[in-house]
């Protein structure tokens, strides 16, 4: 059986200087008891990051209608 992903990717840059960020991004699905972390990855070179999300990770499918997800940035050390 074929598993369905989707990926989110984006770019961690300072407000103030616009450059990239070294920071760890968590990537969240809100749910009504407990919320479950769907992935987590270190920004790369410039800030960029990109997280690969597997259907059914952490309680996550593709045909819930109105998703909530959210991040979670680190101060990566």
């Amino acid at each position: 059986m074929e598993k369905n992903s989707i990926t989110l990717s984006g770019y961690v840059l300072s407000q103030r200087t616009r450059t990239g960020l070294n920071i760890t991004v968590e990537v969240w699905d809100k749910d009504n008891r407990i919320d479950d972390l769907l992935g987590k990855v270190v920004t790369g070179s410039g800030g960029f990051f990109s997280i690969a999300l597997e259907e059914k990770a952490g309680g996550w499918n593709f045909t819930d209608l109105k998703p909530i997800i959210y991040f979670k940035l680190y101060k990566s050390e």
